[in-house]
């Protein structure tokens, strides 16, 4: 059944918040990869009843957790790691989707990791709403698969999103991040962004961009009894700088290898933005119809 009258629906987002008695597995995956240590202070926004976050503490994390329900009155500090775990899947609007993730990427010194539901909803009520399902709690719930869970990331904040495991991805923090409200309804805004989209393409393209294909490959040799580790750009398109199929870094700590994990970053940044592009001239082209 599709909802005829939405304008007169109010979602309880709150009771989407689960109880635990172990923490959550994006959390235990952030804190097996050593995303989050021990000395890092931690933001989880939008912790629900904070659970994760008592584990947390009594694990010796210097976690904090703040919820517009819960935990209204915790200061939304910056944190070394933010954790957004859940939230996306419970918000009925996009673009207010984006206003969290903006938010939250806001607060992130190092790293903000994102994780969100998966697969098909267990818990339908039998109501579609917007992209997702009122279930039968009366909240919202929207199931993201993994790319697309990635894309709502990276065209929202305008960086790579790395994914960690259990529908969960990482952005680190960057310079060059552009967060945009991509769902925006407001036309003037988005003509607005595709002109910023359009400046950071031309500033991406002042430097030299690797091809699709290229990667940075880590290799070794013995010297002296020692292993000499070193660094290689390889592309299979021979469109490297020097034309070849492979060109030679040096170590993590030659200016070679910088530049090489620049110019990476500028392909990244690009192909992201490129995206972005394409989907903000299609609403755009939408409004015009």
């Amino acid at each position: 059944m599709t909802l005829t009258n939405p304008d007169n629906l109010t979602i309880p987002r709150h009771k989407a918040a689960l109880k635990r008695r172990e923490l959550s597995l994006p959390i235990a995956a952030t804190v097996a990869a050593g995303i989050l240590l021990s000395h890092h202070t931690h933001l989880d926004y939008g912790c629900g009843r904070g659970d994760d976050v008592r584990f947390l503490q009594a694990m010796g994390f210097r976690s904090r957790g703040y919820d517009p329900y819960y935990f209204p009155r915790t200061i939304k500090r910056a944190a070394d790691v933010v954790t957004l775990l859940y939230v996306l899947s419970t918000i009925e609007v996009p673009a207010l989707r984006c206003e969290v993730l903006v938010s939250a990427y806001g607060l992130t010194r190092q790293t903000l990791v994102v994780s969100a539901i998966t697969g098909r909803s267990r818990n339908h009520g039998g109501i579609v709403y917007n992209d997702g399902v009122i279930t039968r709690w009366g909240t919202f719930e929207k199931c993201y698969s993994h790319i697309e869970l990635k894309h709502l990331i990276e065209d929202t904040l305008g960086v790579p999103a790395r994914y960690l495991a259990h529908n969960t991805y990482i952005v680190s923090h960057n310079s060059y991040a552009l967060p945009l409200i991509i769902h925006s309804s407001d036309r003037h805004y988005l003509e607005k962004c595709r002109s910023l989209l359009h400046s950071q393409q031309q500033e991406l393209k002042n430097g030299w961009i690797p091809p699709a294909d290229a990667i940075i490959e880590k290799h070794f040799s013995i010297q002296k009894g020692k292993r000499y580790y070193y660094f290689r750009l390889k592309s299979r398109s021979r469109s490297l700088a020097n034309g070849k199929l492979t060109m030679h870094l040096g170590t993590a700590q030659s200016e070679c290898y910088q530049n090489a994990l620049e110019a990476m970053q500028r392909r990244d940044l690009l192909r992201i933005s490129e995206r972005r592009l394409i989907r903000i001239e299609a609403i755009l082209d939408g409004m015009s119809e």
